[in-house]
């Protein structure tokens, strides 16, 4: 055989593979016809839906005169019936729950930032603004005219409700150290129910004290009156029933987590919203659900006007919903829903033949992909092993980096729409008042942090130059050793060290009779973030220590003894000898302290949540806030693009520096 003739190579026809193409092709185009021919008469009881920024908080005017919003952009907005904006009040902080007086003449709003407002539902006009000791949580206004806030936070582990007079004077107050989620009155005003992360639903008289509870499966996410029963509902689906003496009338449990519930007073309507955005219509009567009906629209907060036959739902969009609509409507087609899976399905298999079929199309195309095939398999074994690890590498690496790039340029709300705005969001992030501030704050802890490495080469020097042996052997492990402890319990001793009221510096203080130098510490904006950055003293962090200590052995006995023998001292010993070998290090840690500060967010989330206000607020927190709360993911993408290009800046400048003996 001739070696230089090429063998003949199979060729392969094509023309099955066009026949099955267009085949699939076509019953995909029929089934899209089918799709488009049912979907067109799938009635939907949502009146409208529109984009006014990310909202918190909402109640329905019961005369039919429009809504009261809050949004997450510190802003009370009222609108008409059909969703249009009649008047827009800002306000200083993000309002997390509204209620009504009982002639609706009234609002009452509360507010993150630790308010309560008092305001004209016809033209917004502020009539009060009361000042509460906690970040607001809810908020209900009873008959006689009285308004019970609830407030807290989980860093004093501490929870109040704070009931005022049409006055604003304070009648009464009642404390708790778990959350207080939710509040509803009583018809007559009397009864006060609360319910709680504690898994309970409490009843309170018109004096504050407790008159009964009731104990349900899982923290109560909403709560509400219903003629003359108070319904609750929890985050692991169970939704009960109970009498104003707190005897249960009925209880259901489903597979929804449930975030929230409202009922028209009358009794005719119930329902629930679940984590999903799913909103639940019930019987009140029975607790059983009547059908189901997804907003998409990012749904947090659910209310029904008085009639019981209009509710609205915002979230990261407003929607109206005609309560009755929803019980003729099929919330979920299954005809529908088979069609849009099989035209994916068939249309997805359809793409894949034709692109196998463009590039066979080519005899010597033909041969090169049946060349790297034989190849592959002859190497098959080598290729299936590391087959996982690309898929993961793939998946888990490029993918999320890929993902993040591409939706930085789009207004991406999962489950909602994604719209290409190109540099829009960008836009948006060097706009932010929260970037630039997080971008302060980010420069002074990379300062600190530079500074805090100090600590660990002090202490590698020391023990390196311990002369016993053993001595050495147990410093260095008395410094590792704190690395088996969860950062997160230094975090939490570190928060009882700032309390205000029972912490252990403000303590000292007092008993050297400083008490004019006692703060709450990370609750005041001046001494947040210096509070912040001292927390982890002495800063001997052991992965610094071991890096330093490694590059100190690492150093030849030989130049010491050199030194030694040129009568160097300690001090010209660290600066001309030691420290110079030690860049190398250095650097490392100077890369990895810039990167982890960047990136590293936990310590603000879990001390102060970028708060008092805004004064400790980071560019990664401001990412997660966007993404997790305001479901904003196209904003918290381009953020993160952002970050990265700084870090990669950043991390190349460090890198490029050298000494200037290099």
């Amino acid at each position: 055989m001739n070696p230089y003739i090429t063998p003949k190579t199979k060729v392969i026809h094509l023309r099955r593979w066009t026949v099955a193409t267009l085949a699939l092709m076509g019953i995909t185009f029929i089934l899209l016809i089918f799709i488009w021919y049912i979907g067109r008469d799938l009635a939907t009881p949502v009146a409208w839906t529109k984009d006014i920024g990310s909202l918190e908080s909402a109640v329905s005017l019961q005369k039919d005169t429009g809504f009261i919003i809050g949004s997450k952009n510190n802003e009370l907005v009222k609108l008409d019936k059909s969703g249009d904006v009649v008047w827009t009040v800002k306000t200083t902080g993000t309002v997390k729950d509204i209620t009504l007086s009982k002639d609706e003449m009234e609002l009452a709003a509360v507010t993150e930032d630790r308010f309560l407002y008092i305001m004209d539902t016809a033209n917004g006009k502020m009539k009060k603004s009361l000042p509460i000791p906690y970040p607001a949580i809810a908020v209900a206004w009873n008959s006689e005219g009285q308004i019970s806030v609830s407030a807290g936070t989980i860093i004093a582990g501490k929870y109040r409700i704070y009931t005022f007079n049409s006055a604003g004077t304070q009648v009464w107050k009642y404390e708790s150290n778990v959350d207080l989620r939710t509040l509803a009155y009583s018809p007559d005003g009397q009864i006060l129910f609360v319910g709680t992360n504690s898994s309970r639903v409490i009843a309170l008289n018109n004096q504050g004290k407790p008159i009964w509870q009731a104990l349900a499966k899982a923290p109560i996410y909403g709560i509400s009156v219903v003629g003359d029963r108070v319904v609750y509902a929890d985050n692991l689906g169970a939704v009960g029933a109970l009498d104003f003496q707190g005897k249960a009338i009925w209880t259901e449990s489903y597979n929804e987590s449930f975030i929230d519930v409202t009922a028209s007073p009358s009794g005719t309507s119930l329902m629930l919203l679940d984590e999903k955005g799913n909103l639940n219509l019930i019987s009140a009567e029975t607790g059983k659900e009547i059908t189901q009906l997804p907003l998409n629209n990012g749904a947090k907060h659910i209310h029904l006007d008085l009639s019981g036959k209009n509710l609205i739902a915002v979230g990261d969009h407003i929607s109206l919903v005609h309560v009755a609509a929803m019980q003729s409507f099929d919330s979920s087609s299954s005809l529908h829903s088979i069609f849009i899976i099989l035209a994916i399905i068939i249309g997805f298999i359809a793409i894949c033949i034709l692109t196998l079929r463009l590039m066979f199309s080519s005899p010597k195309m033909q041969q090169s992909i049946l060349l790297t095939v034989k190849l592959t398999l002859k190497n098959k074994i080598a290729y299936l092993l590391i087959l996982p690890t690309l898929f993961m590498l793939a998946l888990f690496n490029y993918y999320p980096a890929y993902s993040a790039f591409y939706h930085s340029f789009t207004d991406w709300k999962p489950g909602l729409h994604t719209i290409f705005v190109g540099f829009d969001q960008f836009i948006k992030v060097f706009n932010s008042h929260y970037f630039w501030i997080g971008i302060n704050n980010l420069f002074f802890l990379l300062v600190s942090r530079f500074l805090q490495l100090a600590a660990p080469l002090l202490v590698a020097l020391m023990i390196f130059h311990l002369r016993s042996e053993r001595a050495k052997y147990f410093m260095r492990n008395l410094f590792v050793y704190p690395l088996v402890v969860p950062s997160i319990v230094g975090i939490l001793l570190w928060l009882f060290i700032y309390d205000r009221n029972f912490g252990v510096l403000n303590q000292v203080l007092a008993v050297f009779g400083l008490e004019n130098l006692q703060h709450a510490w990370l609750g005041e904006s001046a001494t947040a973030m210096p509070a912040l950055a001292f927390i982890g003293f002495p800063w001997i962090g052991a992965f610094a220590l071991l890096i330093f200590y490694g590059g100190l052995i690492s150093i030849s006995s030989e130049v010491f003894e050199a030194g030694i023998m040129d009568g160097i001292g300690k001090f010209r010993r660290f600066w001309n000898i030691e420290l110079p070998l030690l860049m190398g290090q250095m650097r490392l840690l100077l890369i990895l302290t810039f990167i982890g500060t960047m990136q590293d967010f936990s310590l603000v989330y879990v001390t102060t949540q970028g708060g008092p206000f805004d004064s400790t607020y980071l560019p990664a927190l401001e990412l997660f806030f966007a993404a997790t709360r305001f479901n904003d993911y196209g904003y918290a993408s381009a953020m993160g693009i952002v970050l990265f290009m700084f870090i990669l800046v950043g991390t190349i400048f460090q890198i490029r520096i050298k000494t200037s003996d290099q």
